[in-house]
């Protein structure tokens, strides 16, 4: 048992994020949202009998009427009991007793108060000063509002979401790819937190919406054909989200013992996986060599400035112009070969030409995407978002994202080298 009067670090004893993940610049709906999952589960690592005792410190984040819906029992945070006294008809047993309960009630309270602050001075480490400022007391210059609150004015003043928001997130939940080794509560999550969004949207999503995103990544699995009918021949008023999850949960649970824990996904799923994953390589392939023609452009400007007795005119603003027709989203494959054959042949003309001044530096060019790692474009540039990208991703801060290339990228870095 804790002493009574002992401090203790919950951070590093206790929490599942001792660091949050850091929000740079203003926050947004998405990393707010990140924020409070990450201080719900440190708050619920530190174990209490508060509110029935099953959810730790969960109370000091959620508001009371959050806290109702996963506990009947409320979460109260008990007041300082001031200090110990006995009357003077108390025999020793009873003295004990009291005393015992006196700092039993000591302890709790000390506990709350290290697990508050412990989360408040998480908050202020993650979120940028100027966006906390409003909250502190001008006199101690402290931040004395419950986390609840301080939630609260972050959600309220910075996180704003509109229905185009909801909108692309909702497609990017529509293209899960369910992997059914795996259960399904992953990308019900997904669906739960697209609705949460679509609420603080004001553009809330109804059952029948949430459920048919659903039906969707089961259907792309191949899989589950005989639950999908047993569902489709329910009660229309049955088919409840809640209701959804159990029959769905259930099927999975009954394929598991057919095929085994690491459930074999059937060929059409895998022809179909192999499909998408083609598709996206090549649209993300677009991307990064577009972005390329782009850098290749300015330094074929630069080049054309300092070699001089390049004189095809003709031949030098060809690429460039084809380059600009095609950086559109309509670029076909097509134009893309041809567009890179048009700037090998001008990369080849400089090549034979005089070389640049000594003083001309190779461009480097890195960039970080939270889906896909280090890549030819930034985490806000993605055109292939995963369910849970992070448009303010970045090598120093991937918030969970993608590793791939990123050592290559850094040795690169280093060295100088593209």
């Amino acid at each position: 048992m804790d002493s009574p009067f002992q401090t203790l670090d919950y951070t590093s004893t206790a929490f599942e994020y001792p660091t949050l993940t850091k929000i740079h610049g203003p926050p947004s709906y998405q990393t707010l949202t990140q924020l409070k999952k990450q201080l719900k589960a440190n708050a619920q690592s530190v174990s209490c009998t508060l509110g029935n005792g099953a959810h730790g410190h969960l109370g000091l984040v959620l508001t009371p009427a959050e806290y109702a819906a996963v506990s009947t029992t409320p979460y109260e945070i008990p007041t300082f009991p001031g200090p110990f006294s006995l009357p003077r008809n108390v025999d020793g047993a009873e003295a004990m007793r009291r005393e015992r309960a006196y700092f039993e009630k000591i302890r709790l309270f000390r506990q709350v108060q290290d697990v508050n602050q412990a989360l408040i001075r998480q908050i202020v480490a993650a979120v940028d000063k100027n966006y906390l400022d409003e909250l502190r007391d001008e006199t101690t210059n402290r931040i004395t509002k419950t986390i609840p609150e301080i939630l609260c004015y972050l959600f309220d003043n910075f996180a704003d979401v509109n229905a185009k928001d909801v909108r692309k997130q909702e497609d990017t939940v529509s293209q899960y790819n369910w992997n059914i080794a795996e259960p399904p509560m992953e990308f019900f999550k997904a669906i739960t937190d697209l609705q949460k969004m679509a609420t603080a949207a004001n553009v809330p999503r109804s059952q029948p919406q949430l459920i048919s995103i659903g039906i969707q990544i089961i259907q792309r699995t191949g899989d589950f054909e005989k639950a999908l009918l047993e569902w489709y021949e329910k009660d229309p008023n049955s088919q409840t989200w809640l209701a959804f999850k159990r029959h769905f949960t259930t099927a999975h649970k009954a394929l598991r013992k057919v095929r085994g824990k690491t459930i074999k996904q059937t060929s059409y799923f895998h022809a179909n996986q192999l499909v998408r994953e083609l598709n996206d390589n090549i649209t993300q392939m677009k991307s990064d060599i577009l972005d390329g023609m782009s850098i290749l452009q300015q330094d074929l400007r630069q080049d054309s400035s300092s070699v001089s007795h390049v004189t095809h005119p003709s031949t030098t603003t060809q690429p460039t112009q084809t380059a600009s027709a095609v950086t559109g989203s309509t670029a076909s494959n097509e134009d893309l070969l041809r567009m890179i054959q048009q700037l090998q042949a001008q990369l080849a003309l400089q090549s034979s030409s005089k070389p640049p001044p000594a003083n001309t530096t190779k461009r480097i060019v890195t960039h970080y995407c939270w889906t896909h790692g280090a890549c030819g474009h930034p985490s806000n540039k993605c055109r292939n978002k995963k369910v849970g990208h992070q448009d303010e991703a970045t090598f120093d801060d991937k918030m969970g994202g993608s590793t791939y290339y990123c050592k290559i990228a850094a040795e690169q870095k280093k060295t100088g080298s593209t």
